[in-house]
């Protein structure tokens, strides 16, 4: 777990993780945001070790709408009415703002 390190410095970080707490719990949801056609998209929680994001999306009355399956490496940045603008990040770091349109 803490490849690379000395002896000392590995039972120092041992100390920290052990004492670190830990919830018994994890939330339903960790984002919730509003579009411009009062539209509310609800992102279920992204654990520690997850690899996707999913957005659940209820319409005024909250009926569900739709739902969107993202990397986890990918950041919403703007809700439009019939758009999403993501940040993706590439594995060389590199940035790449993409639009995705739906109906």
């Amino acid at each position: 777990m803490f490849e690379g390190t000395s002896g000392a410095d590995r039972e120092q970080l041992a100390r920290i993780v052990e004492s670190t707490p830990v919830s018994a719990t994890m939330p339903v949801c960790d984002q919730v945001r509003v579009d411009a056609l009062g539209r509310t998209w609800i992102r279920s929680f992204v654990g520690p070790a997850a690899t996707r994001q999913r957005w659940l999306v209820f319409g005024r009355s909250g009926e569900p709408l739709f739902r969107l399956d993202l990397p986890v490496t990918t950041f919403v940045v703007a809700l439009g009415s019939q758009h999403i603008t993501v940040v993706e990040i590439e594995a060389d770091g590199q940035q790449r703002v993409v639009v995705y349109e739906f109906e």
